[in-house]
């Protein structure tokens, strides 16, 4: 499984993201699963679904270079309790993707951009957003898109509701960067985003 594309992003953390191109016994050839992830495997019978959840298991296990840990929350999170660091993994189509910190909460969002975001950007997107936005543009919505559901990870324990808690501002698309605004009755936060187009895919990261 190649590495396709990594990068440090300032003192928070890394992202990673690989290509997948290897067959599910491939895959279970490059992790060997402890009785628990197994089971767990059997449970699920989708053939692409199978291949992303063993694909970033593989890719954590080579980021960190050593055997690791992770729990499961009730919504379905994945938590890395050994070694200790805040994980977010995401994975559309042939790219599997994680973003490993050791200090703060993070989220990651990979996807391939299609047409059919024309179709339920109305879902995610404010009023104010799609006033700013030129929503002919697959990869702009696309980035709204990765960048809410980041966010939402990010702040999983919130359960954020896109359109009316999630606020992203951009200054200049070409910086590549953005931030987001999280407001609830009872939460608050400033968020940053960066944003990268890999191949014809679209990452998006929050810290």
């Amino acid at each position: 499984m190649p590495q396709f594309f990594s990068e440090k992003i300032s003192n928070i953390g890394t992202v990673y993201v690989w290509k997948v191109t290897e067959t599910e016994e491939e895959l279970i050839s490059l992790r060997k699963l402890s009785e628990s992830e197994y089971l767990h495997l059997q449970l699920l019978k989708n053939p692409q679904k199978r291949r992303h959840w063993l694909a970033y298991r593989v890719l954590l296990g080579e980021a960190i270079g050593h055997d690791f840990e992770i729990n499961y929350l009730k919504n379905g999170k994945p938590m890395l309790v050994h070694p200790q660091q805040f994980l977010s993994v995401s994975h559309s189509k042939d790219f599997a993707a994680i973003f490993l910190s050791e200090t703060q909460p993070i989220g990651i969002d990979i996807e391939k951009i299609s047409d059919r975001i024309q179709k339920v950007f109305p879902r995610f997107l404010n009023e104010t957003e799609q006033k700013n936005s030129n929503l002919s543009d697959n990869s702009l919505l696309h980035f709204y898109w990765g960048a809410k559901e980041s966010v939402y990870k990010q702040f999983h324990q919130h359960r954020l509701l896109f359109v009316e808690q999630i606020q992203i501002d951009i200054a200049r698309w070409e910086d590549q960067t953005a931030i987001a605004h999280v407001k609830t009755a009872n939460f608050q936060a400033k968020v940053h985003l960066i944003y990268r187009l890999i191949a014809d895919y679209m990452l998006v990261c929050s810290y």
